[in-house]
Protein backbone atom coordinates (compact mmCIF):
# COMPACT_ATOMS: atom_id res chain seq x y z
CA UNK A 1 0.00 0.00 0.00
CA UNK A 2 3.09 2.42 0.72
CA UNK A 3 5.18 1.26 -1.62
CA UNK A 4 2.86 1.88 -4.41
CA UNK A 5 1.07 4.73 -3.37
CA UNK A 6 2.06 8.30 -4.55
CA UNK A 7 2.26 12.16 -3.89
CA UNK A 8 -0.64 14.59 -4.06
CA UNK A 9 1.24 17.92 -3.52
CA UNK A 10 2.27 18.36 0.15
CA UNK A 11 0.19 14.61 0.92
CA UNK A 12 1.38 11.18 0.73
CA UNK A 13 -1.93 8.67 -0.74
CA UNK A 14 -1.95 4.92 -0.50
CA UNK A 15 -2.74 3.02 -3.45
CA UNK A 16 -6.35 2.75 -3.31
CA UNK A 17 -6.43 -0.80 -4.51
CA UNK A 18 -3.98 -2.44 -2.05
CA UNK A 19 -6.04 -0.24 0.59
CA UNK A 20 -9.26 -1.82 0.18
CA UNK A 21 -7.82 -5.60 -0.34
CA UNK A 22 -6.56 -4.75 3.12
CA UNK A 23 -10.05 -3.32 4.33
CA UNK A 24 -11.56 -6.66 3.37
CA UNK A 25 -8.61 -8.65 4.53
CA UNK A 26 -9.22 -7.13 8.12
CA UNK A 27 -12.97 -7.32 7.60
CA UNK A 28 -12.60 -10.63 7.35
CA UNK A 29 -9.60 -11.69 9.55
CA UNK A 30 -10.98 -10.05 13.21
CA UNK A 31 -13.87 -12.14 14.07
CA UNK A 32 -11.46 -15.15 14.04
CA UNK A 33 -9.13 -12.69 16.38
CA UNK A 34 -11.79 -12.35 18.31
CA UNK A 35 -12.74 -16.01 18.74
CA UNK A 36 -8.94 -16.86 19.20
CA UNK A 37 -8.81 -13.85 21.91
CA UNK A 38 -12.40 -15.34 23.54
CA UNK A 39 -10.89 -19.12 23.47
CA UNK A 40 -7.10 -17.93 25.28
CA UNK A 41 -9.62 -15.99 27.42
CA UNK A 42 -11.75 -18.94 28.57
CA UNK A 43 -14.70 -17.70 27.00
CA UNK A 44 -15.43 -14.74 28.51
CA UNK A 45 -13.52 -11.35 28.99
CA UNK A 46 -14.86 -10.62 32.81
CA UNK A 47 -11.70 -10.23 35.63
CA UNK A 48 -12.87 -11.35 38.55
CA UNK A 49 -11.74 -9.65 41.70
CA UNK A 50 -8.97 -11.90 43.22
CA UNK A 51 -10.14 -11.82 46.72
CA UNK A 52 -12.86 -10.26 49.34
CA UNK A 53 -9.58 -7.66 49.79
CA UNK A 54 -10.23 -6.25 47.07
CA UNK A 55 -13.35 -4.46 47.71
CA UNK A 56 -11.88 -3.08 50.74
CA UNK A 57 -9.92 -0.70 48.13
CA UNK A 58 -12.06 2.42 48.02
CA UNK A 59 -10.68 2.85 44.57
CA UNK A 60 -11.84 -0.53 43.21
CA UNK A 61 -15.03 -0.52 45.26
CA UNK A 62 -16.29 2.57 43.50
CA UNK A 63 -15.44 0.46 40.11
CA UNK A 64 -16.88 -2.29 40.90
CA UNK A 65 -20.75 -0.74 42.40
CA UNK A 66 -20.37 1.76 38.91
CA UNK A 67 -20.39 -1.34 36.79
CA UNK A 68 -22.75 -3.52 38.78
CA UNK A 69 -25.24 -0.37 38.98
CA UNK A 70 -24.64 -0.24 34.72
CA UNK A 71 -25.94 -3.53 34.23
CA UNK A 72 -29.04 -3.78 35.98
Amino acid sequence: MEAAGHREGEYFVPDKHLMYAAQVLTQELYPRLIDTIRGLAGGALIMLPSSERDFADPELARDYRQRRSVRR
